[in-house]
């Protein structure tokens, strides 16, 4: 009997491990295909596309702003310049420099932008390429499509700007004269002369060439170049309204000597100073307009007289040379 249940037991066991080995070859994982991991090697090499530093239509290109290209694959360098095409920017009076991998190119176009000079109206010049889709990359695709540019340079303006009147005048610590009036009087007070100018009128600016501000000087009561010393200027910050803050405040720059002791003799004529870095400061601050304080050297001498220079207001001006959009 005993031996009879023993193999029993064997066989029981038997068809059980039978099953279970038969289970797992049921889900085993069928082996992988050799063809699917060879598709990303198969695939076409892209048809390579281009981007540019300068947007197209863009207006106020500088002649030293270099042309760059960027290509999205390693280009057949000869290919690309053999396909340029362009009346105003010609391929065989360029330069074209070529990064390692031929990705980048950038062009030198200094020696061929020009820019239109007038006033505020002046018409804009405008430059243009094509690469043709003959430009292939170094896998022999060629372009996705062929690239085209076109852009205005910047215009030469020069134009003379005009005064803020509100900003403009004098002040004495407790008066305000509508003349500007610069110097000492009888009650050994000071005036202090202000100009302000109106920079709205001002085109998209891509860069400033050049600003001098002008004034005549109308008159001259007493000796104010004898007795106060040098008429001197100021750039202040903006004054929309003249007040005791201007006239006693800290300047933005002391800009030096506007007039000197020739006014005394010949008080007439015109004064100009140049203030270009002064209007630089206005410009990168975003104002809008820009101020101008004029004191002489002295304040006052005590005697108890007048001692003034008169700037006539209406003569003022900013003459501005800017290279705009």
């Amino acid at each position: 009997m005993r031996l009879f249940l023993l193999s029993l037991l064997l066989l029981t066991t038997g068809l059980l491990t039978a099953c279970s080995t038969g289970d797992d070859d049921d889900s085993s994982t069928p082996p992988a295909n050799d063809d699917d991991a060879s598709d990303d090697d198969d695939a076409a090499p892209a048809a390579p596309t281009v981007d540019s530093n300068i947007a197209n239509d863009d207006n106020g290109v500088l002649a030293t702003t270099p042309l760059v290209l960027t290509f999205s694959e390693p280009m057949s360098t000869a290919s690309v310049e053999a396909a340029w095409v362009s009346d105003s920017l010609p391929a065989n009076e360029l330069t074209f420099n070529w990064n390692a991998t031929g990705t980048i190119l950038t062009v030198d176009m200094s020696g061929h932008i020009q820019y239109p000079n007038g006033g505020i109206d002046v018409d804009y010049m405008g430059y243009g390429f094509e690469i043709e889709a003959s430009a292939s990359s170094e896998a022999g695709e060629a372009l996705e499509a062929p690239f085209s540019l076109n852009f205005n340079s910047a215009r030469d303006i020069t134009m003379a700007l005009a005064r803020f009147d509100d900003g403009t005048g004098s002040y004495n610590g407790s008066a305000t004269g509508v003349d500007i009036r610069v110097g000492d009087s009888p009650d050994n007070g000071t005036w202090r002369g202000f100009l302000t100018i109106d920079l709205a009128e001002l085109p998209a600016i891509v860069e400033l060439t050049s600003a001098s501000l002008f004034i005549r000087q109308s008159d001259v009561t007493g000796h104010p170049y004898v007795d106060l010393g040098d008429l001197l200027i100021d750039h202040m910050a903006p004054i929309e309204e003249i007040s005791l803050s201007h006239y006693n405040g800290t300047a933005e720059a002391e800009l030096g000597v506007f007039s000197d002791s020739d006014a005394q003799a010949n008080p007439g004529g015109d004064r100009s100073i140049d203030v270009t870095a002064s209007l630089q400061t206005d410009l990168d601050a975003g104002n809008v307009l820009s101020s101008y304080r004029f004191g002489f050297e002295t304040a006052q001498d005590g005697e108890s007289d007048d001692d003034y220079s008169i700037l006539d207001r209406t003569s003022s001006r900013l003459d501005v040379r800017v290279l705009a959009e």
